[in-house]
């Protein structure tokens, strides 16, 4: 079985209210990866939400999720 099927796509607007559900400030992050390519029409969907953050801004998620180190300089949920 193909997993990719399995995976919910989002498209510009489903990806619009999940940033707004981050509870960071906005001048605390940008988009990245395949994110910022739907957001700027590039591509028609993406599988994920990929951010970058200030330290404050990880702070700021810190306070609300569990975050799990990926690496020496990567966080995930």
């Amino acid at each position: 079985m193909e997993t990719s099927n399995l995976i919910k796509k989002m498209n510009i607007q489903e990806l619009i209210s999940l940033i707004n559900t981050l509870p960071i400030s906005k001048d605390e992050f940008y988009v990245v990866s395949s994110g910022a390519l739907v957001l700027r029409g590039i591509l028609p969907e993406a599988s994920d939400l990929d951010i970058a953050v200030s330290s404050k801004g990880l702070e700021q998620l810190k306070e609300r999720f569990c975050l799990k180190k990926k690496n020496d300089d990567g966080w995930f949920i």
